[in-house]
């Protein structure tokens, strides 16, 4: 449905499904796409044209995984830029957190109502004095957010 990425990562959906969010990490961008579930093909629908959600620069280190939250909110993992940041939905840092790892990479909602933060994080390419510098490296985390994530929908098929 979409091409010309180097290395996707994400990917999120708004609250409603209207909007489709994707990351491509060595763009240092996140991007949106307007998207009609009804139209289109019969077993799926249709995106629109692709926006600058985020731009490159705007947040320590490189975006990787994302999840959204009940408010429409990107959390962005941010590879080598040890933190993770929730972005409004017009793009604006409305905080970052920050990790004790350089490298998170994907970041869920999780716990029955949604309100625990779940973080995973990587050592790719790190040598072993880095690992060694770094022991919490390829560990997950998870804390409170203060908000609750966005209901994921079930892949049907």
């Amino acid at each position: 449905m979409a091409g010309g990425f180097t290395v996707p990562n994400g990917p999120g959906w708004s609250p409603d499904g209207t909007v489709f969010y994707i990351a491509d990490s060595p763009a240092g961008a996140i991007f949106r796409y307007p998207f009609d579930a009804q139209g289109g093909a019969p077993n799926g629908g249709v995106l629109g044209l692709r926006q600058v959600a985020v731009e490159p620069g705007a947040a320590p280190g490189w975006p990787d995984g994302m999840a959204v939250d009940a408010d429409g909110c990107l959390w962005s993992a941010r590879w080598d830029g040890g933190c993770i940041v929730r972005f409004t939905p017009d793009g604006a840092v409305d905080r970052i957190v920050g990790m004790p790892v350089s490298r998170p990479t994907s970041c869920a909602f999780a716990g029955p109502d949604l309100d625990i933060l779940v973080v995973t994080s990587g050592t790719a390419g790190m040598d072993e004095a880095a690992r060694a510098a770094e022991p919490l490296a390829g560990g997950l985390f998870a804390f409170d957010p203060g908000v609750k994530g966005a209901p994921v929908g079930i892949f049907a098929g």
